[in-house]
């Protein structure tokens, strides 16, 4: 979390600290507020999540997250709307399918055909 925000040799810093994500004030120099934040949500398996890929790292916009949900968290994703909720590509191929649908959806959407069809 640290190093993607303040280290501009970080592989990851052009994603966090590059494009102005910080790491709050009451965890950034305190690793004990953090955990004592955080720990309640943890579980095994999970890791750091922004909720808000645009936010900073803070109690608010923090959880606990498989890797699943973090890949549909993505700023990179594209958003579709379908019946008034929205998807990313991988939550439509699990709705219409197996979960590998999505690369077919993705190639009809992009050939001009509508969610419906």
């Amino acid at each position: 979390m640290k190093q993607r925000c303040y280290n501009p040799n970080d592989k990851y810093y052009d994603r966090y600290g590059g494009r102005g994500i910080k790491v709050c004030e009451e965890w950034k120099n305190n690793f004990i507020a953090f955990y004592n934040d955080m720990i309640n949500e943890y579980e095994l398996g999970l890791s750091l999540d922004r909720i808000d890929n645009d936010g900073d790292y803070c109690k608010q916009n923090c959880r606990w997250a498989t890797a699943k949900e973090q890949a549909n968290n993505m700023s990179t994703n594209i958003i579709n709307n379908y019946y008034g909720e929205d998807y990313t590509l991988s939550q439509l191929g699990e709705i219409f399918g197996d979960g590998k649908k999505s690369r077919f959806i993705s190639h009809r959407l992009k050939n001009g055909w509508s969610l419906d069809e």
